[in-house]
């Protein structure tokens, strides 16, 4: 293209494609005479351009469009370059052959010749198309005496069953919010119809090219910041058909005031301070960050028109504190005045700790008591036995105690750590202190207090201590009979220990004592003595019968021997027949009473004290017989009264 029409066609695409196009001034089809072209194998097709009916010749220059799938397009003047006559224009190659790979390109533009007194009505192109491609070609015309006039050519189409029309604009919209100078202007574009292939939108602020964007669903969508201060006149253009023009005011940004406060000032050294930012109008959104000098201390958003930041950061001196508003869309940034903090040092504090009393007894409370000094310092006190927290108690005129109710023996350390306030550092200290074990005393139990002769018996003892230990009670319990072990040590199991049983004590009483031997946490004792009778294994009185003939003075007492009056055991000497002394009644009866070796002959009318659960009766002695050691006796007694059986 010479250089001249170049510079008119450009002016013509980005000023005169504002004007509406003119259909049909010149028809474009192909030399078979139809509007579409099938093709299954590579083809050059001929394109035949023809004046309109109502126009005595073809125009001096146009354009011709490719819009379809992407191929390279080699277009040429089916015609030599001969010198015009007839009807048919000469058309000269001013940009062919032009080879594009464009969805919607420029192929080539025509000048016709025109020689002597020729007026062409017909021109022809050729075209190499490969196959199975899919699209349509068009005429552009631009009357170079009139730059506002454009006239398209009807379409012929490739393998297309239908014409498609070319993408147009249909609508075009920007934010209905105030634009602000630097802010985001986003514009969006419709297209229809919906395009088969992929659609590129250029969006003109005015006459200068602001960018592009793709039709993505018939929406393309343009932001851009470079906008002026002012009115802009928008457009958007989709296959060389532009939008019609919307009108946007770019406003400059207002400005804005921050002030900024600090509390407490003056603060403590590690003090929390509140930083407040009010930035002015309340309007204004974004974020505040705030500095100490060059050091950001944070940043914030900015709400209602304050923001605010907690500082734990400052450190003992001086502060020369700032807040910078990064501004917005409609407010410019702004800087505060500085704020000058001053941050106090805290005073020194010195904890000691004691344990009272010192050492201390298992299972017994003892206090924890830690001293702040000065005695000024308020805040709390945590307890700590290494890593187990033991209890946080107030500090109270600079005193902290915690009471605890047990600790096992040993030696052991404890730290308690004043948390500080305001005014105070914080600070710690430990104690160590030793743990005795405590005393302990034990019960003993019989299972059968007063237990029959050959009876089973098994004692039970449990250790207790005068505190409240939760420490492990363990170790063992030695049970002793008459002075000599009773088995070995037993094992505590709950507090308890039990004896072997045993059924091998003689009659009479025993004395029983259990031996805790302790352990690291409570101290061994001994318990009380515990007195175990055993009953005598008496005979058993088979019957008492009269003694006939004898006039009512004499009766007869069968009985078997005592368990005990046998081999091995031959514990009994003789016997004592006795009969019973009641308080009021005239019913006599007769026992007999196995006398073990060593007791005193008894004299008759003696009354013995023998176990008897009636206690309205006592026995007297009647009479006694040796212990031959075999299972039955007879005893001839002495009656008081008249022979009954039963009775003496």
């Amino acid at each position: 293209m010479r250089p001249l029409l170049r510079n008119v066609l450009f002016l013509m695409f980005t000023v005169a494609l504002l004007a509406p196009a003119t259909a049909d001034a010149i028809q474009l089809h192909w030399s078979a005479g139809t509007d579409t072209l099938r093709l299954t194998t590579p083809t050059r097709g001929v394109l035949v351009v023809k004046a309109d009916a109502a126009e005595t010749t073809l125009p001096l220059e146009w354009m011709l469009f490719w819009r379809g799938d992407s191929m390279n397009v080699s277009v040429l003047p089916q015609d030599s370059l001969v010198a015009c006559n007839g009807d048919t224009a000469n058309v000269k190659r001013l940009d062919g052959p032009a080879l594009h790979s464009d969805s919607l390109a420029h192929v080539s533009t025509a000048q016709v010749c025109r020689g002597g007194s020729a007026s062409p009505t017909l021109a022809r192109y050729a075209v190499d198309l490969p196959p199975n491609i899919r699209g349509k070609f068009k005429l552009v015309v631009f009357d170079s005496s009139n730059p506002t006039t454009v006239t398209e050519s009807n379409e012929v189409l490739v393998n297309q069953s239908v014409p498609e029309s070319y993408t147009r604009i249909v609508s075009l919209s920007a934010p209905t919010a105030p634009l602000y100078l630097g802010g985001p202007a986003t514009f969006k574009a419709v297209v229809a119809p919906l395009p088969t292939v992929a659609t590129t939108v250029i969006f003109y602020d005015g006459a200068v090219a602001l960018g592009t964007a793709s039709a993505v669903s018939g929406l393309a969508v343009f932001t851009t910041t470079a906008l002026s201060v002012g009115p802009h006149t928008i457009t958007a253009i989709a296959d060389t058909i532009p939008s019609p023009p919307i009108t946007r005011t770019v406003l400059p940004q207002q400005l804005s005031s921050t002030a900024l406060t600090s509390a407490p000032n003056p603060s403590r050294d590690r003090q929390m301070v509140q930083l407040t930012a009010t930035v002015t109008p309340s309007l204004a959104t974004g974020t505040v960050t705030f500095r100490d000098s060059t050091t950001t201390l944070g940043t914030a958003p900015v709400t209602a028109g304050v923001a605010t930041l907690l500082a734990s950061t400052l450190v003992v001196g001086g502060h020369s504190l700032t807040a910078v508003y990064g501004g917005d869309i409609a407010y410019s940034g702004s800087t505060s005045t500085v704020r000058a903090h001053i941050v106090q040092p805290l005073v020194r504090t010195h904890t000691a700790l004691d344990a009272l009393p010192s050492p201390a007894t298992v299972g017994r409370p003892f206090v924890l008591r830690a001293t702040i000094t000065p005695s000024d310092a308020s805040g709390s006190v945590d307890f700590r036995d290494g890593n187990v927290s033991l209890g946080i108690t107030t500090v109270s005129g600079g005193i902290a105690q915690l009471s605890v109710n047990s600790y096992c023996s040993g030696l052991h350390s404890v730290m308690a750590t004043y948390s500080g306030d305001s005014t105070h550092y914080a600070s710690a200290g430990t104690v160590e202190w030793t743990t005795n074990p405590t005393t302990t005393y034990m019960t003993l139990a019989s299972s059968l207090s007063n237990a029959p002769y050959s009876q089973g018996v098994r004692f039970t003892a449990t250790i207790h201590d005068s505190g409240a230990s939760t420490c492990s009670r363990t170790g063992t319990v030695q049970f002793r009979l008459d002075g000599v072990d009773l088995g070995v040590p037993v094992p505590i199991n709950a507090d308890t220990a039990g004896s072997p049983t045993t059924a091998s004590l003689l009659p009479g009483l025993h004395t029983v004592v259990a031996i805790y031997n302790g352990n690291a946490d409570y101290l061994g004792s001994t318990s009380p003595a515990l007195q175990q009778s055993i009953g005598g294994p008496e005979p058993v009185i088979v019957n008492v019968l009269d003694v006939s003939g004898d006039q009512g003075g004499w009766v007869k007492v069968n009985f078997n021997a005592s368990p005990l009056d046998v081999s091995p055991f031959m514990g009994i000497d003789f016997y004592y027949v006795l009969r019973s002394v009641p308080a009021s009644s005239p019913t006599l009866g007769v026992r007999v009473h196995a006398v073990p070796p060593g007791e005193a002959a008894l004299k008759p009318g003696t009354i013995v004290d023998v176990a008897d659960p009636d206690t309205t009766r006592f026995w007297e002695y009647v009479g006694s017989l040796p212990a031959f050691h075999t299972p039955k006796y007879s005893y001839l007694a002495h009656t008081t009264t008249d022979s009954l059986p039963g009775v003496l």
